[in-house]
């Protein structure tokens, strides 16, 4: 047997710290997940044309992020935490993000963003990546998410299903975008489709109302001059 076969993999305190809550989230939260497929034709001419031209550097992650808050707004228990015999909803909308780096898996939180336009939540969302690859993010910067959104999508995966982190109600995992062919007003063409699959703590909202907030993101995903509106 080779040597390289023999040698052991030191957990890092990061490793170790995500291991534990990951565990605990399987062992405490009853999740049920739901799928669903989002057009996102108009989106990606939507960002590279208008948004583009109005100076607006915002990725497919920045959509999703407003996406996600407006529809918490709309359906407010998604961002709940179960706090004894009640539901806590939160104060703000704070989404978190995973990002793969040197130093293991980081995510980091976007504050606030049912306040931010997308400008905004595109340039925090660059800082907070590039201050996760340079491992100089502060406590502030991983802390109070109340609902988290996880992308794969650019390791070639077409959907996944991801683990509710603790303290939080749901997670939406996202994958490629894909080359589809579809009926569009009774003809068939060629349209850029993704995978959601939403994760759901069952404790705090049953299928039928996750599956309103989750059709509610795609629907505006669909209509994405909804989540570029620029606020003073």
């Amino acid at each position: 047997m080779q040597d390289t076969l023999k040698k052991s993999i030191t957990l890092s305190r990061i490793q170790k710290l995500i291991g534990c809550r990951m565990l605990l989230s399987k062992q405490q939260i009853p999740c049920f997940y739901l799928q669903k497929k989002a057009d996102l034709t108009q989106l990606l001419q939507f960002r590279k044309g208008p948004c583009r031209k109005a100076g607006i550097g915002a990725g497919t992650n920045d959509f999703f992020f407003v996406a996600m808050a407006k529809a918490v707004e709309k359906y407010p228990l998604m961002a709940g935490q179960l706090d004894g015999n009640s539901i806590k909803i939160a104060d703000s909308v704070n989404v978190s993000f995973a990002i793969e780096t040197a130093q293991g898996l980081m995510v980091p939180v976007i504050k606030d963003v049912q306040k931010k336009d997308i400008r905004q939540i595109a340039q925090e969302a660059k800082e907070l990546a590039e201050k996760a690859r340079t491992n100089t993010l502060t406590i502030d910067d991983l802390s109070d998410a109340c609902i988290s959104l996880s992308s794969l999508g650019m390791l070639g995966l077409t959907n996944f299903i991801a683990i509710t982190p603790p303290g939080q109600a749901s997670i939406l995992a996202i994958g490629k975008i894909m080359d589809k062919l579809v009926p569009v007003d009774g003809k068939i063409e060629e349209r850029k489709v993704m995978n959601l699959t939403l994760s759901v703590d069952h404790r705090i909202a049953n299928g039928a109302y996750a599956a309103k907030f989750l059709s509610c993101i795609v629907e505006l995903l669909e209509n994405p001059q909804e989540l570029a509106e620029i606020k003073n």
